[in-house]
């Protein structure tokens, strides 16, 4: 089975509708664990990649503060059994709406759970809800685009990935989360009072993952 050269399949399940720069970002994620050979579509570590890699204003935004910073982003593709040589060919195959083989778990445990929370705070800074039958449930489908991920990785981050992010990789939390907050200052502007409930004045202000932890993922997990 191959998937649509158009839009990122993501299983049923989840009532969220990616933006068109999240569509992006999936297909980056996707090529990368193509080239990878994953064993699904869409990792924790993969996605994340397609966020720096993409060409919305979050891409720029963290390969700006990647090449601030110094990290190590060589040591993050080696994760996945890949070099930074990569990038083009993903960029040329995803860009190019190439199809890539879908797998039979199309999302990681830990990406329905980013993504699960990331359409929690788009709800909570009012992103809109949009009607679709593909939703199971019957209801509406919330808009989550690339910058709702991003806040997961950095405000709401699933715990047991907290040393793979800033141990492993390097992103120390407290300069992101002031990062992100200064992104949301100048490529979304009109948003900036609506995400406060999410990242706060400080970062003692923002719901930590932990507590989110609490709650379980979705059944259809794996």
């Amino acid at each position: 089975m191959q998937a649509p050269p158009s839009a990122f399949p993501l299983p049923s399940g989840l009532d969220l509708r990616p933006t068109p720069e999240l569509d992006e970002v999936l297909r980056i994620a996707a090529w990368i664990n193509e080239l990878a050979r994953g064993d699904v579509n869409v990792d924790y570590t993969a996605l994340f990649l397609g966020l720096l890699w993409s060409t919305t204003p979050e891409g720029a935004h963290l390969m700006s503060g990647v090449d601030e910073d110094g990290v190590d982003v060589a040591a993050i593709l080696k994760r996945v059994g890949l070099s930074p040589e990569v990038r083009e060919e993903v960029l040329g195959r995803a860009g190019s709406g190439e199809p890539f083989e879908i797998r039979k778990d199309p999302l990681s445990a830990s990406v329905r759970e980013v993504l699960r929370r990331a359409a929690i705070v788009a709800r909570e800074v009012g992103a809109p809800d949009t009607g679709s039958a593909v939703s199971k449930g019957g209801g509406d489908l919330t808009e989550v685009a690339p910058r709702h991920v991003l806040a997961v990785y950095f405000f709401r981050n699933p715990s047991d990935h907290d040393p793979q992010l800033h141990k492993a990789w390097g992103f120390d939390g407290p300069r992101w989360q002031a990062r992100f907050r200064s992104l949301l200052e100048d490529a979304y502007p009109g948003e900036g009072e609506a995400w406060s409930v999410v990242v706060g004045g400080d970062a003692s202000d923002s719901v930590p993952g932990s507590v989110l932890d609490a709650y379980p993922m979705d059944a259809g997990a794996r």
